[in-house]
């Protein structure tokens, strides 16, 4: 990690971390996220377990709350029962192994958690319009937006997050070691992870990763005594990009039922759930949907 001194990077920095948010759920969990796009948040599953309740994964989400700071003034969005979420945890290899409490993602909605079927004001919880409304005055940047650079071994990279023992935000620079697909000691991942020269904090899970010319390169997930480690954004066969536009794309048709009201609805809406249920499963992104209902939860 090298100090950052050059006031023009500095200002960048302070301006993407605006749409950086501390995650914590209390007395328990503390990680990082940030704004992705039209209220939600990305971030890490394991920023919403610990290590003790797998397979009972993100028992914890409806305890969460997100903080951003722009300009000074803290922004909280507190825990809510019903907030819509889609998780994938990664695959390990050999075989289907997956890494049940390091390598995976989560994107968890803010504010106006779905639109249709709710023509009037009264359809919509007052914790909804109130994060909205929230939302709407923050003007954050859409970390979405920001164009993509490849991952390169020995480039400069920045890390924001909300790692280490106080709530305030860090703002670093690493150097990518390598890209590759052992970490942590000898564990295989079928996805190649960027490993970092020096470690990020505890509590940074789920920040950002730019480059030196402030593109999206990573997500970061955990750290070692010696290294950091990130999730690259898009290494062209295994996209982190893809599960997040699979999971939009199955709450955004989830909405329509959510929306049926009459009885042949019902029966419509049962196909559309089994449907919408098989896709989750052949994608394995496990869906929280707002009024309890969960797609392909763990066992």
């Amino acid at each position: 990690m090298t100090e950052i001194t050059d006031p023009n990077v500095l200002d960048q920095l302070e301006n993407f971390g605006k749409a950086t948010c501390l995650i914590r759920v209390p007395g328990q969990l503390k990680g990082t996220g940030f704004h992705f796009g039209s209220g939600w948040v990305m971030s890490v599953a394991h920023n919403f377990q610990n290590a003790t309740d797998t397979p009972q994964l993100h028992s914890l989400l409806s305890r969460a709350t997100f903080t951003f700071t722009v300009n000074g003034e803290h922004y909280n969005f507190g825990a809510q029962e019903n907030r819509m979420a889609f998780i994938h945890h990664l695959q390990l290899g050999p075989g289907n192994q997956v890494d049940p409490i390091n390598m995976d993602i989560a994107m968890v909605k803010l504010g106006i958690q779905y639109q249709q079927g709710r023509t009037k004001e009264s359809d919509y919880e007052a914790w909804e319009t109130g994060e909205q409304r929230k939302l709407n005055s923050m003007n954050l940047i859409c970390f979405a937006d920001i164009e993509e650079r490849q991952v390169i071994a020995g480039n400069q990279v920045y890390a924001i997050h909300y790692g280490g023992d106080d709530d305030n935000m860090k703002k670093e620079q690493h150097t990518i070691v390598a890209v590759t697909n052992t970490w942590a000691g000898d564990t295989i991942s079928v996805i190649p992870v960027i490993k970092l020269q020096r470690p990020i904090q505890a509590g940074a899970s789920g920040c950002p990763i730019l480059s030196n010319d402030f593109k999206l390169v990573g997500l970061g997930f955990c750290a070692n005594n010696a290294n950091g480690f990130a999730l690259p954004w898009n290494d062209g066969n295994h996209s982190i990009k893809q599960y997040i536009s699979d999971g939009v794309e199955i709450i955004a048709q989830f909405e329509r039922y959510l929306a049926l009201k009459d009885i042949q609805a019902q029966v419509q809406a049962g196909e559309l759930r089994q449907t919408l249920l098989q896709k989750a499963e052949q994608l394995d992104l496990t869906i929280y949907l707002m009024n309890g209902v969960i797609l392909n939860g763990p066992n």
